[in-house]
């Protein structure tokens, strides 16, 4: 009993000098924000590696000490937070400690800062998770930050885009990397049937936001890539950082650029699945349609068309449709520990089709047309997705279904685009010109 009860005091001893030898200053790991609330750093993960608030000697205190004395250590949080293989995500702990509730960041955004002063643009995107009513963990993302520094400084943003506080973040991607060499402009690249012409680099500076705008040339041998347009750009770098706007003291950019395709007509037949003779849901039902098939090695099943509703699935089996309540907008995900309930559903019909096997890039393109060859689905009923950790995209898309229309017939059409990729030099890019004034 005396050891274990002088294990139980080292260990608490322990958690006390992680508090009381906190640093303080620039490398603090905790500050208060105007608001009163406490902001912790508690550590980072890379890609999708999962988080955890457990210590090592959490670990070997649950294994070594006995049951009654367990309560003694602190409850355990961990979330996977990402944006990407290749982005970080910092993870704080937000406390109130008048006890007051957390609802919400005490912040608008978040950026990160070099040692030379250059700030990369700002940042939103987060999850939550842990704590308890007066205290929450986040995660917070960064898709850029200075790799190439052993430390940075992560700003919290407030209204008009007043810094609140900051904290310096050890990295935790210090390298090595490779040395990238850029070509002189203009470059010219070929992607299957598209020639794509790199002329040269802008600047567009919003104070707050900061990009590269490219000047292009295209021109395509094949007529259904002809009205193809340039749908978006990325900077890339050695360090693995991937933004609209990135450290000009780089020797050198990737600069990568996604065509896609707008029209329905420039798709080929290989590129589509066309799902005729469905028949039209009656009142208060679905029709289970559970047809499925193979588009550029995406797997494509057509699973039901309903009517208005809340659809629900569980166990991706057993299917059910409450008419009772009306159910607008939006998707429910829920499940316990013996099943698995999705939901689905709107105020007018929909179908709901999943996907497999999705390239990046990949766009999934739904017309419904009834039995005069309508299109039934316009842009103010557009296709939601909802995308899941085994590889499985699920869709709905939502239209008006004539009443006297007796069959449906379903087209999907998989968009996929071409990636150009150019490197480019910091140093070419120009100032962009001030809109002219009449």
């Amino acid at each position: 009993m005396r050891r274990y009860l002088l294990l139980a005091l080292a260990f608490v001893v322990v958690a006390i000098l992680s508090v009381v030898l906190i640093p303080r200053g620039e490398d603090a790991r905790i500050i208060t924000l105007p608001d009163g609330k406490r902001v912790e750093f508690l550590g980072t993960t890379i890609g999708n590696q999962t988080f955890t608030t457990e210590k090592s000697w959490h670990k070997t205190a649950r294994r070594i000490l006995p049951s009654r004395f367990q309560s003694w250590l602190p409850a355990v949080s961990s979330a996977s937070c990402s944006s990407g293989t290749n982005s970080i995500t910092v993870f704080f702990q937000v406390t109130d400690p008048s006890g007051a509730p957390i609802a919400g960041t005490p912040w608008q955004s978040y950026r990160a800062e070099d040692d030379e002063g250059f700030l990369y643009n700002p940042g939103g995107s987060y999850c939550a998770f842990g704590g308890g009513v007066s205290s929450q963990i986040y995660g917070l993302s960064l898709t850029a930050h200075p790799r190439r520094d052993p430390s940075f400084r992560f700003h919290f943003i407030g209204a008009a885009d007043a810094v609140i506080g900051t904290l310096r973040i050890p990295n935790p991607v210090p390298g090595p990397f490779a040395q990238w060499t850029p070509l002189p402009l203009p470059q010219s690249a070929t992607n299957g049937p598209v020639i794509l012409t790199l002329e040269g680099l802008q600047h567009y500076d919003s104070k707050r936001w900061q990009s590269v705008g490219p000047k292009w040339k295209t021109d395509s041998t094949a007529p259904h890539w002809k009205r193809a347009k340039l749908r978006s750009s990325t900077l890339l770098d050695a360090t693995g950082n991937d933004a609209q706007w990135l450290s000009p003291r780089e020797p050198a950019w990737k600069l990568r650029t996604v065509i896609h395709r707008d029209r329905d007509d420039d798709f080929q037949s290989e590129e589509r699945w066309l799902l005729s003779d469905i028949p039209a849901p009656a009142t208060n039902q679905f029709t289970a349609v559970d047809q499925s098939t193979n588009v550029l090695g995406v797997t494509i099943a057509a699973l039901l068309i309903s009517s208005p509703g809340k659809l629900h699935i569980t166990n991706g089996t057993f299917r059910g449709l409450d008419v009772t309540k009306p159910f607008s907008g939006g998707d429910l995900f829920s499940w316990d520990a013996k099943s698995r309930v999705e939901s689905w559903g709107g105020d007018k019909p929909f179908l709901l089709l999943e996907t497999r096997n999705q390239s990046d890039g990949d766009e999934i393109r739904i017309n419904v047309f009834d039995d005069r060859g309508i299109k039934l689905n316009t842009a103010a009923n557009h296709t939601e997705n909802r995308g899941s950790s085994n590889g499985k995209w699920t869709y709905t898309t939502r239209f008006e279904i004539p009443s006297d229309a007796k069959t449906l017939s379903l087209e999907v059409i998989v968009s996929r685009p071409l990636v150009f990729e150019f490197m480019v030099n910091p140093k070419d890019v120009q100032a962009a010109k001030p809109p002219s004034r009449k």
